[in-house]
């Protein structure tokens, strides 16, 4: 099948939602182009979509730009299945390692000392940049830091 075929049967409602889910998958690893970011995350954050089908898109994220994926999976997703699917993915990232970990840490503590010229937000995706293999231990210690300078001023 082509891209094309691929896109039309994500974006089939009348298809099986297992079918539309498989095709997220397959769109995300041998499609590059930018409109299937944009259709896999419109899919994933559409509240209206089939919860199967949101958790496939959330769940192809990763394989089309990891790095990307971090910053539109830790949003706020309602449905606690497409969260769920969006909290696994992460998970599967894995951590960040080695010299992305030591300026992390760096960034963190001095943080936790006041700086001010840090951008919470950001980390996820300034660590990531050339991390391997992932990041959602970036933004589970990002939110713990945070947490505890705004609960405690740590």
């Amino acid at each position: 099948m082509t891209c094309t075929d691929w896109t039309n049967r994500l974006i089939d409602r009348a298809q099986p939602a297992t079918a539309r889910a498989e095709a997220a998958q397959k769109l995300a690893r041998k499609c590059r182009d930018y409109t299937v970011w944009q259709t896999l995350c419109s899919i994933a954050y559409d509240e209206d979509e089939v919860p199967a089908v949101r958790c496939g898109a959330v769940q192809a994220l990763s394989d089309w730009n990891r790095y990307a994926a971090v910053n539109f999976l830790t949003r706020a997703f309602y449905n606690s299945e497409v969260r769920a699917a969006a909290v696994a993915t992460l998970e599967k990232m894995g951590p960040v390692e080695g010299e992305m970990e030591v300026k992390l840490l760096s960034d963190l503590s001095a943080l936790r000392r006041g700086a001010t010229d840090i951008y919470i937000e950001g980390l996820a995706s300034q660590y990531n940049k050339d991390a391997t293999p992932g990041c959602w231990s970036i933004w589970w210690s990002c939110c713990k830091t945070v947490t505890n300078i705004i609960a405690h001023g740590q």
